[in-house]
């Protein structure tokens, strides 16, 4: 999702969301904060990364889960809410959409503790 582009608007908002992935907030609040209409942020972000921006946060927040699964020996639960999720039955459907493999199978094939 790192891709390369010009956009400064993207950019700030994907270094805010680096920071803040974890936080509730809505695509509307979102754009409220960079002072963007939802619409026009969501028709950048799809120019300068090929998708929305509730998809980026998605990875960043996947990546995180990896990187959590891997280092520590949280709960698959508690894991849910450091990232920002609310549901942890939608998590774990879409952490194996995304890396093909559960969040159990994940930490049984790349713990490093």
């Amino acid at each position: 999702m790192a891709r390369p582009h010009k956009d400064e608007l993207v950019k700030q908002v994907q270094a805010w969301l680096q920071e803040n992935y974890a936080q509730t907030f809505t695509l509307d609040q979102l754009a409220q904060r960079f002072s963007a209409s939802k619409g026009t942020l969501i028709h950048r972000f799809n120019a300068a990364l090929s998708c929305p921006p509730n998809v980026y946060l998605q990875s960043l927040r996947i990546e995180a889960a990896q990187k959590l699964l891997e280092e520590t020996r949280l709960s698959v639960d508690l894991l849910v809410n450091q990232l920002g999720y609310e549901d942890a039955r939608s998590f774990r459907r879409l952490f194996r959409h995304k890396t093909g493999v559960t969040p159990t199978e994940y930490r049984r094939r790349f713990s490093r503790r």
